[in-house]
């Protein structure tokens, strides 16, 4: 069984990182989840269940943690980790649950193709959820093309006052005279035109 589970960790992607804390660059899903978690310990909390309690109420939080889809990703956590929405009780449908397979091979198989079909999706959002995000970052800052082409002369700017200088009253804030030898971008629809 470890074995089964080291390749399903492995196909998952599952590996242990650290980062700074309270860093929304690098860890913004997690802190986004920690929030939620805190407002979900106000908003469920009782007089009866307080903080001595809160193993109370801490499973209810959790499933709407992993049933909530994401903004950018339209798709909730659990659907991302196991390929299919989470089962949540339906008086229609009963007590009846119903699994892929039995045999490990054969699920393994389902799971690794829902999973690449599911995680392709889901890039496919965060996609389109970053170009969003472009467009209204340039609208809000009136982000404009760039003016200058290759074989242009041009100055950079650098304000910084190096310490222990004669020059601060008198400093010049341009470096040295630089010409454009090529453009780099990334991708055609994200970079500048």
């Amino acid at each position: 069984m470890s074995r089964f589970f080291g390749h399903v960790t492995k196909l998952l992607g599952i590996q242990h990182k650290t980062g700074a804390a309270l860093n929304p660059r690098s860890n913004g899903y997690a802190e986004q989840v920690i929030k939620r978690a805190n407002e979900g310990l106000k908003r469920y909390s009782t007089p009866e269940i307080d903080d001595k309690n809160i193993e109370l109420i801490l499973p209810l939080i959790q499933l709407s943690l992993l049933s909530t889809s994401s903004v950018s990703t339209k798709i909730s956590p659990f659907e991302v980790v196991h390929g299919f929405p989470m089962p949540l009780p339906n008086p229609i449908e009963g007590d009846k649950m119903a699994f892929p397979t039995t045999d490990a091979e054969a699920y393994y198989s389902w799971l690794r193709n829902a999973l690449r079909l599911l995680h392709s999706a889901v890039h496919q959002n965060r996609v389109e959820a970053k170009q969003d995000m472009k467009a209204a970052y340039d609208r809000r800052h009136a982000v404009k093309a760039p003016t200058f082409r290759i074989g242009d002369v041009v100055l950079l700017l650098d304000r910084r006052v190096k310490p222990n200088l004669d020059r601060v009253l008198t400093h010049k804030p341009y470096k040295d005279v630089y010409m454009i030898s090529d453009i780099i971008r990334g991708d055609d629809k994200i970079g500048p035109s």
